[in-house]
């Protein structure tokens, strides 16, 4: 929607300027992940809040990925088996030297029991090693099962969705339209000559018609500084707190400045 150039108009010492309030932030939802659309689980015109769950992709071979992940991180046969191996090698090298010091066995005997040990010492590090990667691969099976559910990054509203379940969500795809009414931005043009009289910061009062009707503070977030030489004015935007989205966006409004 643009706003045209009107010229201002003069109420009770204040200069009105026409307005308008507009979403904050426009978001086109895509999916982390490629896959059949499974369910969408928000319509038009419904609040999301950040994090909530929008959409879903099918998940079966994910889920049963994370499963096997998840069993082979929990197991602990190998590390425990090794840990009794090391300690029945170490016993026969412990027995091998004992015996070694009473001449009653070859040093090659001795030698094997500690290379048996020393052997059975990497083993169970390796195991240990196996079962730490076995963590982090359920974590990533985990963290891939999740991209299979597209959620909010924002809280806002549904303004319009484009996919429905059944069809195929590539990287390009876009499932819905989110906006964000907290804040509401407010768009305005004014003169060059009050340039110098606006800067960001500065609170100032937006009227709203019926059935909105009402005066509302608004702070001065943006004040272009490339001017429009056709119609002489420059651009503000301003930030209007909307926390109970009593106002909706795409309505025209009034900017109240103080006389000049």
């Amino acid at each position: 929607m643009s706003l045209a150039f009107a010229p201002p108009l003069q109420a009770d010492g204040l200069r009105i300027r026409e307005c308008l309030i507009e979403p904050s932030a426009s978001v086109a939802i895509g999916a982390p992940s490629e896959g059949l659309l499974e369910a969408v689980l928000v319509e038009r015109g419904d609040v999301v809040r950040r994090g909530q769950p929008l959409a879903r992709l099918t998940a079966d071979l994910e889920a049963i990925t994370l499963r096997i992940a998840e069993t082979r991180a929990a197991s602990r046969t190998s590390i425990e088996s090794g840990r009794q191996r090391v300690e029945y090698f170490g016993a026969q090298r412990r027995r091998s030297a004992q015996l070694r010091e009473r001449q009653l066995v070859a040093v090659e005997d001795l030698e094997r029991t500690r290379t048996e040990e020393v052997l059975a010492r990497a083993e169970l590090e390796m195991a240990e090693l196996e079962s730490q990667l076995a963590v982090l691969e359920a974590e990533r099976s985990r963290i891939l099962l999740d991209y299979r559910e597209v959620r909010s990054p924002v809280d806002g509203v549904v303004l319009s969705r484009q996919m429905h379940p059944g069809e195929y969500v590539n990287e390009q795809s876009s499932l819905m339209q989110l906006v964000t009414l907290d804040p509401l931005h407010v768009e305005a043009f004014l003169p060059i000559d009050r340039f110098t009289e606006v800067e960001p910061g500065m609170v100032l009062t937006v009227e709203t018609p019926a059935p909105f009707a009402g005066t509302h503070a608004a702070e001065v977030a943006i004040v272009d500084r490339v001017f429009d030489a056709a119609s002489g004015t420059f651009g503000v935007r301003l930030t209007l707190d909307n926390a109970d989205l009593a106002l909706p966006a795409g309505i025209r409004c009034s900017l109240l400045l103080p006389p000049e």
